[in-house]
């Protein structure tokens, strides 16, 4: 019996050790986990005082209120940099404020507005703007001399940074390691998204249905498409296709064929029998759209969709009826 009772006696001892010792396992688990979290949030920011500003040159318009340097720029010393700048109040808003009293040419007007922007002192142009810069070392470039100064290098490194305030504090935001020529279109592509995602936002400030104007009837959701024929050009048929995508979120349009590639985002207003669309931003192609006031007018006729729009030029062989081109309309 006494023997019985010491072996309950060291089995409880027993239990217990290996109970506490999974309890401090556990606990060591929980407190790496922890560690590694809290080390993720106090990753300290990284800061640049260059004044990458003062290589900034001409600036040059894209978009309505989006504004870059207008070709390959390089620092004195062999640095690459490409600057994207945005009004801080929204780059739409910014540029219908700006040109509402401008007369001229769309060119004209973008003249006048760039200029402004040029003559602003490069201290306060964070105040009023959302700069970045692409910027890649001279460590990764080389001389090349006459038309094109300089060449960047592979392997090479690109760094993102935000203008925080005056002109030397630049925060990073990312970087994109460069190995071989796919990367280097990779990297074009990662350029490219930040751009037109940067862009997107921008247009979004003062306007709580993105890029619908106002709210419009259900019924214009669809995908609306059609064919624009030149007849036989060179042994060949010849034209170009229009889609006009609709949803409750954005509404695109994209032109494709003979001579002719664009993809723009549109905004939209609808009057009665007509939904009137007008250009936001081209996202690819031509940029004729934004020179169109409206780009498109969608007509619901007895059941059948019509399209109006200046990019239906003359020589096409299609012909309109009445309220317009014929195009067909499907569900989304």
């Amino acid at each position: 019996m006494k023997k019985k009772f010491l072996c309950i006696i060291w089995a409880s001892i027993v239990l217990g050790s290996c109970h506490e010792k999974t309890s401090r396992q556990n606990t060591t688990s929980e407190n790496v986990v922890q560690t590694a979290v809290a080390k993720s949030l106090t990753v300290k920011k990284q800061f640049s005082q260059q004044d990458f500003l003062s290589s900034l040159a001409d600036i040059c318009v894209e978009d309505d209120g989006v504004f870059k340097n207008c070709d390959a720029l390089f620092s004195k010393e062999g640095s690459s940099l490409f600057f994207l700048i945005i009004p801080k109040i929204g780059a739409k808003n910014w540029y219908e404020a700006e040109s509402k009293n401008l007369k001229g040419a769309v060119y004209e007007k973008n003249n006048v507005l760039t200029a402004k922007i040029q003559n602003i002192d490069k201290s306060d142009l964070s105040k009023y703007f959302d700069v970045w810069v692409f910027y890649t070392d001279k460590k990764y470039t080389q001389h090349v001399g006459m038309d094109v100064a300089y060449n960047i290098k592979n392997p090479h490194i690109t760094d993102l940074y935000y203008l925080r305030s005056a002109k030397n504090n630049w925060e990073k935001l990312e970087s994109f390691n460069v190995t071989n020529d796919a990367d280097a279109q990779k990297e074009n592509q990662w350029k490219d998204d930040f751009i037109n995602k940067a862009t997107m936002l921008s247009d979004q400030k003062g306007s709580s249905h993105g890029t619908v104007a106002t709210p419009i009837s259900a019924e214009w959701t669809g995908k609306y498409s059609t064919y624009f024929s030149y007849g036989e050009i060179g042994g060949q048929n010849a034209g170009w296709e229009l889609e006009i995508n609709i949803t409750a979120n954005k509404i695109t349009a994209r032109g494709e064929g003979y001579q002719l590639a664009f993809s723009d985002e549109l905004s939209a207003k609808e009057n009665n029998e007509e939904l009137v669309l007008n250009h936001l931003r081209n996202l690819s192609g031509y940029k004729t759209g934004s020179t169109m006031s409206p780009e498109f007018i969608l007509i619901k006729d007895n059941g059948q969709f019509y399209v109006k729009s200046k990019w239906i030029d003359g020589d096409v062989i299609t012909k309109p009826r009445k309220p317009g081109y014929e195009i067909e309309k499907a569900g989304l």
